[in-house]
C-alpha cells in the first residue's frame, strides 16, 4: 500500500489541512514544545489538550498516573511503551476496570522520543495487525512488545529503502507546520490519513488495499 500513499499524498495532505483536521499539526507542535516547558503531572491545560488530541477518555486516577509517568520520562533517553503499559495496567482506566491501554502507552513514548512509532487502530488496520491478546497480562504485554518491535523494524525498512520518500517530501512541502517532524511521525500522519481516506472510499471492501 505504500505506492498508494505516494500516489495519493496530495489528497492526504489536503485532508490534513481540511476543516476536520484543521489545527492538528499545530496542536501536536504545541504539545511537543510545552512538554519540556511545564510540569505535565500537574498542568491541567496541558493534560486537557493532550487528552483531546490523543483521544484519551480514561478516568482521573488513571490520568494522574499517566501524566506522572510522562513527566518522569520526558527527559529520559529512551522510553519503553510496553513497560509503561505494564505500569498502568493495575490502575482502573474505566468504571473500576483494569484494561491494557497499549495505544496510549505508545503515544506517551512517542512524545518522549518522536522517532518511536505509534500503535493505534489506523496502524493496526494498515498492517493487518491483531490487537494484543492472551490469557494473562504477561502474555498480552509480550504481544505488545512483538507489535512494537515489528513497527520499529518496518519503519526503519521504509526509511532505509525509501519506500515513502516521495510522500514524506511532498507532505512536508504541502503541510509546512510539519516540516520539522521526524520521518517516523510523518509516516504516522500519512498512514492515519490514508486509512481514513481508504475507509471513506471503501478500498478495503473492494480489495484495493493490501499491505506492502
Amino acid at each position: 500500500m505504500y505506492h498508494l500513499i505516494n500516489q495519493r499524498v496530495a489528497d492526504i495532505a489536503a485532508a490534513m489541512l481540511g476543516k476536520n483536521r484543521a489545527g492538528a499539526v499545530e496542536e501536536y507542535n504545541w504539545l511537543s514544545t510545552e512538554l519540556r516547558n511545564r510540569d505535565v503531572s500537574t498542568d491541567t491545560e496541558y493534560q486537557r489538550r493532550f487528552r483531546v488530541f490523543w483521544r484519551i477518555r480514561c478516568g482521573d486516577e488513571w490520568g494522574r498516573a499517566y501524566f506522572s509517568i510522562l513527566e518522569r520520562e520526558k527527559h529520559s533517553s529512551s522510553c519503553d511503551p510496553v513497560a509503561v503499559a505494564g505500569e498502568l495496567l493495575p490502575i482502573p482506566s474505566r468504571k473500576d476496570k483494569e484494561t491494557l491501554q497499549f495505544v496510549f502507552a505508545t503515544k506517551l513514548a512517542h512524545m518522549v522520543n518522536p522517532h518511536l512509532p505509534i500503535y493505534d487502530s489506523m496502524v493496526c488496520t494498515f498492517f493487518y495487525l491483531n490487537p494484543p491478546a492472551g490469557a494473562t497480562a504477561d502474555a498480552r504485554l509480550q504481544k505488545c512488545r512483538e507489535i512494537h518491535s515489528f513497527l520499529r523494524d518496518e519503519y526503519a525498512r521504509v526509511l532505509r529503502d525509501r519506500l515513502l520518500s516521495p510522500a514524506i517530501a511532498a507532505f512536508r512541502a504541502q503541510v509546512p507546520a510539519a516540516k520539522d517532524h521526524t520521518d517516523e511521525k510523518i509516516i504516522d500522519w500519512l498512514i492515519w490519513q490514508f486509512v481514513d481516506l481508504a475507509y471513506r472510499e471503501d478500498w478495503f471492501a473492494r480489495g484495493l488495499c493490501r499491505y506492502g
